[in-house]
């Protein structure tokens, strides 16, 4: 059974490395439907503006032709219980499986870029891979790396 698994990533990465390749134009960024608590609505336009070029990208790195359905993305404050019981390092975490990304925005600038608009470009990654393996599990030093 683990080799089964061991070579579905294998295949996952081998097509990861022939569409990178390929010199294709790159795929549409996924769409991202934003939803902040009212002390946080400042960021959106920030966050809309950084994230097309970005995302395009990363749809394309994950090898993805199709980022596929619109990702929810969830700016949730310090006192969110969304923030409730998730380690104080942690400034953002995806649920790769239903496309929800929640960014604890207090907590950025403790992130190593310092940047809003990193996180969210690392926590829509999750998504995008977890769309490309096609519910297969992924490694987390994968997710991670």
């Amino acid at each position: 059974m683990a080799w089964r698994r061991s070579l579905r990533f294998l295949i996952l990465c081998g097509i990861i490395f022939l569409q990178s390749a390929g010199g294709e134009t790159a795929p549409p960024a996924p769409q991202l439907i934003f939803e902040a608590d009212a002390s946080l609505e400042r960021e959106l336009p920030r966050l809309r503006a950084a994230g097309e070029n970005v995302l395009a990208q990363s749809v394309s790195q994950v090898g993805l032709s199709d980022p596929g359905s619109p990702i929810r993305v969830i700016l949730a404050p310090e006192t969110s219980p969304l923030a409730a019981g998730v380690a104080p390092w942690i400034s953002g975490y995806a649920y790769g499986n239903v496309g929800v990304v929640v960014l604890l925005v207090d907590r950025v600038p403790r992130y190593p870029a310092g940047s809003l608009a990193e996180v969210l470009r690392h926590e829509v990654a999750h998504v995008l891979i977890d769309r490309a393996a096609g519910g297969a599990a992924v490694p987390r030093w994968f997710h991670e790396g």
